[in-house]
């Protein structure tokens, strides 16, 4: 039984830590079946080259611990000091057998901890005079020597805005559109990069160019600039150490210079103007002659606090080429085949003195042109210059757009497919879940689950990646959630998101509509801002993630405290803002006071857990003396015998989920939910809220038939209708098109957005059965509850979870079914089994780790 795969903070070797009592991981690579570990030892040093010696330098020896925890275990050793770096190694003892060998090594290295370890300043420049602010983009400069050859170079840096850095003419990292948006005037969060190899001995350059971005571009509804500030800013220090005990800071300050350049205008929803005839070559280099360049501007810091972003950086991770160019009235129209947020890198021949113009759209019009008037007030336009050359290898630094298609004007020459590949750029969130079945049309639904969260998780979870808007909101973050830990790891991305709620939080206790903040928003509806309770509580089901809630249970708190001041007799009917209530349901309305009570109900148990996790017992009876109170309230208010008093297929929906409806009122509301949906032609007419829990709301209830038949129903509405009718993402709506009406109000009909695919992590737990276990949170114990159903031979899915590998498949062969399940070493799940033809056999078997299979014969 051998450690492997460490990680520190759920990275591999991280640049950046931030926490004094950094948490440490590891896998197994084997493992004989059901091995599991019983203790472990860690240690931690300062000098590599000393382990083993007397001389050895530990950070920490945790000596044995008398455990089976692999997982976030906090560093307890020596108080860690700013740009540290330690390396680290565990080995283990399994119940039966010898302790392991020691895991090969592996490093985390601290960030700058504390305020006095910046020097730098931040540094811009303003437009000149008559070049307004809009999409205003900077080139910087700076040169400085190094006197002999660097053993470790460190480059932090971040911006309010966006930036680009090169050393020496090469690029620093491989980051896109950084740093992370934020509440800027709360913090800023830079990054570390290693710089070490882009260094030479003598003289050096750093070029720098910087953009709006988030702060001072567009954002939200209008194309409204200028949220945070008006002219972007830079802000970088780096850090050198050289042979003979060298050390050498280079920070921004007033001996950098500034200058416009060919990057005439960008924004991330307006697109980018670049004209090749203002390139300058070699201004990141050594030696460029700069004497047009001016001097920059300087702020000093603010109160602004400078940390490294939770969440994995956005890159450029997938690359799609051209599926086909063909002629278009205005020009030529590329087809990726793909709808995406990123961009294009292009090579093209054009005119000098004539523009190069690209659009950028999701779908096609009636007339097969390009269909962009739901982008309302985004622009995803851009424009090429080329100089002499007459031939441009181009693509965007600091625009980001949602298309499938682009359209090209202004050619010299007939464009061919390998001239255009589409870049994918979202947060790199590893993929972590894989589902598969027999139904080539099914999963296609779920791929365009995953397509839906690459366009809109992009350093926030957005609506939608196209047009004026491309906010964190709330309600579609905690909505699709659920899913989103299945397909990809996301605790750090939501760990931030958090972060960015807390920011924005009101001295009331409101939490705000989006994340970060805008100031055109108001405190948060009724299961929007309840986001920032449901969040903590999954990343700790899904990831064992406890310092979430932790560090931020007094801000739940004040959120409670928010509704219930405004509440006193246990109905939300006050404070609820945005009131949004089921969002793009189809049928009757649902009361949103009743939505708002059956959130309230949720919250407050969730708070009680939490609490219970925390150790905090009195605030945990509090809370569930809260939630009895606010659950009896509205049974006073809302049901009326065995009916609710707002008869739709939401209202029952969300009282089985959250309602803590039991006994002959619940079966009585699982009787009614499936008439309306009988009435309704089997169809579903709920909107975001209700969609999100129907199918395991059915499932719960026994009717895996109808939840099956919610997913296999090709009619509108349903996400195999969308599928059906050329969709690679999830739509806003359910009738975002048909072919009856066409288009549905362009004023909101996004073909990329998230949270109408969430009833699909009923795929992960229900189809395959996938499912967490509550008391045994990160999948040390989980459940394995696979239902074959459906029309499905067979159906797969693989979830890569914080402990490991977990695999169930089935597969039908006449009367008989196959179960395989793949358990990780060191876990336990417990085997729940569809009933059994004449089987006497117990429903649940408990297994450990290593492959099991199971066949049965099925009533």
């Amino acid at each position: 039984m051998n450690p492997t795969e460490l990680r520190c903070e759920y990275s591999s070797d991280p640049i950046g830590i931030e926490s004094e009592r950094p948490r440490l991981s590891w896998l197994f690579d084997s493992a004989r079946d059901g091995e599991r570990q019983i203790a472990f030892q860690i240690k931690v040093y300062g000098d590599p080259d000393s382990i083993g010696k007397k001389t050895e330098v530990i950070c920490w020896d945790s000596g044995r611990i008398e455990s089976n925890c692999s997982h976030l275990i906090a560093y307890s050793g020596q108080a860690l000091r700013s740009r540290q770096r330690c390396w680290w190694q565990v080995r283990v003892w399994p119940e039966e057998g010898k302790v392991s060998g020691w895991s090969d090594l592996a490093t985390f290295e601290m960030g700058l901890l504390h305020r006095m370890d910046w020097r730098a300043k931040w540094i811009g420049l303003p437009p000149p005079a008559g070049r307004g602010l809009e999409g205003w983009t900077v080139y910087l400069r700076h040169e400085f020597n190094l006197r002999t050859k660097a053993t470790r170079g460190r480059f932090y840096l971040t911006a309010r805005g966006l930036y680009q850095a090169f050393i020496n003419g090469r690029r620093v990292g491989d980051h896109a559109l950084s740093p992370d948006w934020s509440d800027y005037k709360a913090r800023n969060y830079y990054q570390a990069f290693d710089i070490t190899d882009l260094l030479e001995v003598g003289p050096n350059a750093i070029g720098v160019v910087l953009s709006g971005g988030w702060y001072a571009g567009s954002i939200g509804f209008f194309g409204q600039r200028f949220h945070y500030g008006k002219l972007p800013w830079f802000l970088g220090q780096m850090e050198v150490d050289c042979d003979e005990g060298v050390i050498s800071r280079s920070v921004t300050d007033g001996t950098w210079v500034a200058s416009a350049g060919p990057i005439v205008s960008s924004d991330l929803m307006q697109g980018e103007d670049y004209d090749a005839g203002l390139e300058m070559p070699g201004w990141d280099r050594v030696g460029f002659e700069a004497g047009g360049w001016s001097p920059v501007s300087l702020e000093d810091l603010d109160r602004a606090e400078l940390r490294v972003s939770p969440t994995p950086p956005l890159r450029a991770t997938l690359e799609i080429p051209a599926a086909e160019v063909r002629r278009s009235p205005k020009g030529w129209l590329v087809d990726f085949g793909q709808n995406m947020s990123g961009w294009v890198r292009m090579k093209l021949r054009g005119t000098p003195g004539k523009p190069i113009r690209l659009r950028h759209g999701e779908v096609l019009d009636d007339e097969g042109g390009l269909y962009t008037e739901n982008l309302r007030d985004a622009t995803q336009e851009g424009s090429i210059q080329v100089n002499d050359t007459d031939v441009i290898a181009r693509e965007s630094s600091f625009s980001l757009n949602g298309f499938r298609y682009i359209e090209v004007t202004g050619l010299a020459a007939d464009p061919s497919p390998d001239d255009f590949t589409a870049r994918a750029v979202h947060s790199d969130l590893p993929l972590t879940g894989l589902f598969e079945c027999s139904d080539p049309e099914l999963n296609q639904v779920w791929r365009n689950t995953v397509w839906g969260q690459r366009g809109n998780y992009v350093c926030v979870p957005t609506d939608c990646p196209q047009r004026d808007e491309r906010l964190g909101w709330t309600g579609d973050a905690q909505l699709f959630a659920p899913l989103a830990t299945y397909n990809m790891e996301c605790v750090g991305f939501f760990r931030k998101f958090l972060v960015d709620l807390a920011d924005g939080q009101s001295i009331e206790g409101g939490i705000p509509e989006v994340g970060p903040r805008i100031s055109t928003f108001l405190d948060a509806a009724p299961a929007w801002g309840d986001a920032f309770i449901i969040l903590p509580w999954l990343l700790y089901q899904m990831y064992g993630e406890v310092e979430a809630m932790a560090m931020h249970f007094e801000a739940m708190e004040r959120w409670l405290g928010y509704m219930e001041k405004a509440n006193p007799d246990g109905i939300r009917r006050h404070r609820l803002n945005g009131n949004y209530g089921d969002w793009v349901s189809l049928g009757s309305e649902t009361d949103k006071i009743l939505i708002a009570t059956l959130y309230w109900v949720e919250c407050a148990w969730l708070m009680e857990k939490m609490a219970r996790v925390l150790g905090r017992a009195e605030d945990a009876r509090r809370y569930a003396d809260q939630a009895e109170r606010v659950v009896k309230a509205f049974d006073g208010e809302f049901v009326d015998g065995d009916r609710l008093t707002s008869d739709t297929q939401t209202a029952y929906v969300l009282a089985l989920r959250f309602g803590r409806v039991s006994g002959a009122k619940r079966t009585a509301f699982q009787e009614r939910l499936i008439q309306l949906l009988a009435e309704n032609g089997g169809h579903l007419n709920t909107g975001i809220l209700g969609s999100a829990h129907l199918p395991e709301v059915l499932a719960r209830a026994g009717r895996m038939d109808l939840a099956y038949q919610l997913f296999n129903s090709v009619d509108c509405p349903s996400l195999r209708f969308m599928a059906r009718n050329g969709a690679t993402t999830i739509w806003e709506r359910w009738d975002a098109w048909r072919a009856d009406v066409g288009f549905q109000n362009p004023g909101m009909n996004s073909f990329n957005h998230v949270a109408l695919g969430s009833m699909g992590v009923w795929l992960y737990r229900w189809v395959a059965g996938i499912q967490a276990d509550e008391e045994h949170p990160g999948f040390s114990r989980f459940r394995l509850a696979p239902r074959p159903g459906g029309g499905l031979d067979w159906a797969e899915a693989t979830y890569n979870s914080v402990r490991g590998a977990i695999r169930s498949r089935w597969e039908k062969d006449g009367e008989r079914i196959r179960f395989v399940f793949d358990v990780p070493p060191n876990t336990e799940a417990v085997i729940d089994l569809p009933e059994a033809e004449g089987s006497a056999a117990e429903k649940e078997i408990v297994v450990g780790g290593g492959r099991h299979q199971f066949e049965r014969t099925l009533s």
